[in-house]
């Protein structure tokens, strides 16, 4: 019987998506994936290991079904059809709150740059700096 051709890589991104248990990989290319894993003894190894993780998966029961309150999608797919509340109009402000907001920002801006904020901490002296070096090393030994 003649299999199509399969690249290693695709043995070992068959068994990582579908486990060791050949029943469970595509039709179309298990044949060709049994057979080179028959010749490579690495993939022979990459199956085992599928198949012990197969096992411990076995082992621990399969989780709750997610179940969906069938409320809850009415009542999401009804807010999803209904109209918007203030019917989709765009509140439409004059120049003049626009302006006083812009002059609100600029003397916010001015201030904080005459105040000082934000230069950075002020410098150490020499002394404060060589007290905080000989701090840090001490606990970095």
């Amino acid at each position: 019987m003649t299999h199509p051709t399969i690249s290693a890589e695709r043995v070992r991104a068959i068994l990582a998506a579908y486990g060791g248990a050949p029943q469970r990989w595509p039709e179309d290319e298990r044949g060709a994936a049994l057979s080179l894993i028959e010749s490579d003894p690495s993939l022979g190894i990459d199956m085992a290991d599928a198949r012990e993780l197969d096992a411990t998966l076995a082992q621990h029961p399969e989780p709750p079904a997610l179940t969906i309150n069938p409320l809850a999608i009415a009542a999401v797919a009804r807010a999803a059809s209904a109209p918007p509340v203030n019917g989709g109009a765009r509140r439409r402000t004059g120049f003049w709150p626009r302006a006083a907001s812009l002059a609100a920002a600029a003397v916010l801006g001015f201030a904080v740059g005459v105040s000082g904020v934000g230069r950075g901490p002020a410098p150490l002296d020499p002394e404060d700096a060589l007290a905080l070096m000989i701090m840090i090393e001490e606990e970095a030994l």
